[in-house]
């Protein structure tokens, strides 16, 4: 955050100053009380299973600008403490981000979809970083919190920036894009993710559609033009439209694409590109092709040159646990743990089929979060879905691992194993894996799969005749 008086922050977040002149400034924001620096203000946040008013202490609040607390929670807080009293701290960090983001004009890209957020708006930095300066949001800053604490890091030097617009809820975007006030939007993709509170995919495809509703009419939407109900969600918008997807009715048309062990190669048509052209991506699964497309659409609307297309594009990375890559004793390991919901796990199960392998297939499949209702019939598809794309080993974790196992079995899986939990599912793991074999491990964050691929990075590199972390393979995400 640029500096700011406390005063401004104050009346910004509707918020009341006490014992601080409103002309200190400050020069920073943070929620966590372990990484505040000198003259940053603390944002006491309550969650359902926090509480931050807790950390605050005599030396927080000499080493703060000011602690930003809530009304209720004033009793027993340090006398004398640098305060800014507000009613509810989430909701004055939004009013405070959207007051800061009125400073700055550069052209906001709001990013959503059901998956594909984080990578697509990693591609979008290394593209546009080639000519412009980019601001974006970190990791997966992309609720009412995060993408405030995005919006605040906003500076005079900043030409694009580009935020994630993420949800659970109906009514999330619409409120997060009036805070970010978008020029330009992107859609991903739209599928069967947080069903537990949308109900189908026809409210999903609902809330997505308010990124395209809220731009304005100089705006420009870029879109997955192969989801499902797209013709619902372009009605909304009164912007040009740019639609990146791998059927014919696209105006990025994704023609072909081969995987190898670096990544892939893909080859694109659009008019901007004034015919074929070919590219290369240092990540996995032919679901990021158009989020890559999306990105290369986004920078050639700018005006960027096909050579910046290129270089950017390919210099781009990803986020760790999605679709990670790398070798330990000889076996490949591809870690995409951070999340799951039946589309992305389907796409996984699609990149474990295509990649090249001399030894045999394994994937290890956990509980996906956040579907209600609709978690049986989910997760008895993904295992029908292991089981077509001839998986040699299916092995699946957690609560719903029999219901996985079970649909395999019934659809011709030679080899399916449930276990109720990680550490079980590695011991019988770390004894059977030979060089050459290579394993997904896939789940939503809350299966706690990241500890078992831990648990396999150490077990394969350091078992007798291992060879260790191949130090020169790629990290694809």
């Amino acid at each position: 955050m640029e500096p700011r008086h406390l005063g401004f922050i104050a009346e910004a977040s509707g918020g009341e100053l006490r014992n601080v002149s409103p002309w200190n400034l400050a020069t920073g924001v943070s929620t966590d009380s372990r990484l505040i620096k000198k003259d940053d203000l603390f944002i006491a946040l309550v969650g359902d299973r926090f509480d931050a008013h807790q950390f605050i202490t005599e030396k927080l609040g000499e080493t703060s600008s000011a602690c930003m607390i809530e009304a209720a929670h004033l009793s027993g807080q340090p006398a004398n403490c640098p305060q800014i009293v507000v009613e509810n701290t989430r909701v004055a960090l939004g009013r405070l981000a959207k007051i800061y983001r009125q400073s700055f004009q550069p052209l906001v890209i709001g990013v959503t979809g059901s998956n594909g957020k984080t990578s697509t708006k990693r591609f979008l930095n290394g593209v546009l970083s080639q000519r412009l300066n980019v601001c974006d949001s970190p990791a997966s800053y992309n609720n009412d919190v995060g993408v405030p604490l995005s919006l605040l890091q906003l500076s005079k030097s900043d030409q694009v920036a580009v935020f994630e617009v993420g949800t659970n809820h109906p009514g999330e975007i619409q409120h997060l894009t009036k805070m970010i006030q978008h020029r330009y939007g992107v859609i991903t993709s739209v599928g069967r993710s947080h069903l537990e509170f949308f109900g189908s995919v026809e409210s999903v495809a609902e809330e997505k559609g308010f990124l395209a509703e809220t731009l304005p009419e100089d705006g420009v939407l870029f879109v997955n033009g192969d989801i499902p109900l797209l013709d619902r969600i372009l009605a909304r918008t009164r912007s040009k439209v740019v639609k990146v997807g791998f059927e014919e009715w696209n105006d990025w048309r994704v023609l072909d694409w081969r995987l190898d062990a670096k990544g892939m190669e893909f080859w694109m048509q659009a008019k901007p590109l004034r015919g074929t052209q070919k590219f290369r991506l240092a990540v996995l699964g032919s679901h990021q092709l158009v989020n890559a497309g999306l990105a290369l659409a986004v920078g050639a609307e700018l005006g960027l040159t096909f050579e910046e297309l290129e270089t950017g594009i390919a210099q781009c990375g990803g986020e760790r646990m999605r679709l990670e890559w790398g070798k330990f004793g000889g076996v490949t390991l591809i870690d995409d743990s951070y999340n799951a919901n039946e589309d992305s796990t389907i796409a996984a199960l699609n990149t474990l089929r295509a990649f090249p392998s001399r030894g045999a297939r394994y994937c290890v499949l956990g509980d996906m979060s956040e579907l209600g209702a609709f978690s049986e019939a989910a997760h008895s598809k993904i295992g029908r879905e292991a089981a077509r794309c001839q998986v040699d080993h299916i092995i699946s974790v957690g609560k719903w691992a029999e219901k996985v196992r079970r649909a395999a079995k019934e659809n011709g899986a030679q080899s399916a194993e449930a276990y109720t939990s990680w550490a079980a599912a590695g011991e019988s793991l770390k004894n059977i894996l030979r060089s050459g074999d290579i394993v997904l491990v896939k789940a939503s964050r809350a299966a706690g799969l990241d500890r078992l691929v831990e648990f396999l990075k150490q077990a394969l590199s350091h078992r007798e005749g291992g060879s260790g972390a191949d130090r020169n393979s790629p990290r694809i995400i």
